[in-house]
């Protein structure tokens, strides 16, 4: 088959940007201001997590982080501010159930509070007004910095009709359906050309139209599910105790439920404590140990040539900068079979073309 020559596609392109031009973009796939394939990525806070996206979580994307209750969504968000904040990215919070607070963000994201721009919107209008706002508000000081704003959550805020009807009267609840599916379509092109990231929060409730499999659903309509390129599940799989057999935290399963990228499908199994948040290393170590990396022996792993628990091994990764790249090399080698992250290039590549 003949391939077309450079010649040509750059006739065809230039005649379609003059005449498509204030329509919208064209271009060629990885050319200009090629905004559907991301070009940055901000950690998670979990590398289990980062990995199985591909690198992390992709600026200039709509994300969906949605589940019942209980299941750490918030935690996940606050984690995700603070290492936002770490690569200098500019935050923001629209707290739409009211419910966060300074100690929360500094124990569960390592995240400083003084750096996040704090949003109490009335209705569910006003929150994504004050989503473009802020976008246009920063890039009118600041171009070069990446943009993170959480919502918390989209079922959290009554729509404008539903907060001038009084309590006992119906009202319509496709309103919020529409107003969702609306910004989202609206706001899509901006938050990518700005490099923005929008992180959503959202519920699940029964779905009464399903009678097999998953029996659940998100509020606020089809928009945060359908224009989502990252969809993340969240469920509580069990608690973790200490020695007198009280509650001390819960172990959280995180599933890749969409994804424009890499690991749609797979799941990450991660500890979350009450008094410091998700423990990023201590996932990582006990992935590597359910896949008998360490040895096969129950609760013990050897390293080094010695022999401790698995736990010791995430305190000593934690104070040894070594000893955790070779364990992150090891990860990379199990999770991803030795692949690259999305966005890197593979080194026996690059030799290989050297």
């Amino acid at each position: 088959m003949k391939t077309l020559s450079d010649a040509l596609v750059q006739r065809v392109l230039k005649g379609l940007q003059k005449d498509f031009g204030e329509r919208g973009q064209v271009s060629i796939m990885g050319e200009g201001r090629f905004t559907a394939e991301p070009k940055e990525w901000i950690p998670s806070g979990l590398r289990l997590l980062d990995l199985a996206i591909g690198n992390g979580l992709p600026v200039g994307k709509v994300i969906e982080i949605f589940g019942s209750e209980v299941t750490g969504k918030s935690a996940l968000c606050a984690s995700i501010i603070g290492q936002a904040q770490k690569a200098g990215a500019v935050t923001a919070l629209m707290d739409a159930e009211e419910a966060w607070s300074r100690d929360f963000i500094k124990k569960m994201g390592k995240a400083d509070p003084d750096l996040v721009y704090y949003f109490d919107p009335d209705t569910l209008e006003d929150m994504w007004m004050g989503v473009e706002l802020f976008i246009d508000s920063v890039r009118k000081c600041e171009q070069e910095r990446p943009i993170l704003i959480v919502v918390d959550s989209l079922a959290g805020l009554p729509t404008m009709e539903e907060e001038d009807t009084p309590l006992d009267e119906a009202t319509s609840m496709a309103s919020g359906a529409r107003i969702n599916r609306k910004a989202i379509r609206k706001l899509k092109k901006k938050i990518a050309m700005e490099r923005a990231i929008v992180v959503c929060t959202n519920h699940t409730t029964a779905d009464p139209g399903k009678t097999w499999g998953d029996k659940t659903t998100t509020p606020g309509g089809g928009g945060p599910r359908f224009f989502s390129s990252l969809r993340i599940k969240q469920d509580h799989i069990g608690h973790i105790l200490d020695g007198e057999k009280q509650r001390i935290g819960q172990k959280l399963e995180s599933l890749v439920f969409k994804s424009r990228w890499d690991g749609a499908g797979k799941k990450i199994i991660y500890p979350l404590y009450f008094t410091h948040g998700i423990d990023d290393m201590e996932s990582q170590v006990d992935f590597l140990y359910r896949r008998g990396v360490f040895g096969s022996e129950k609760g013990w792993v050897v390293w080094a040539d010695k022999k401790m628990r698995a736990k010791d091994l995430a305190v000593l990764a934690r104070t040894d900068a070594e000893v955790a790249a070779q364990i992150d090399k090891l990860l990379v080698e199990h999770f991803r079979g030795g692949r690259p992250a999305v966005g890197e290039t593979d080194p026996e590549e690059v030799a290989g073309a050297v």
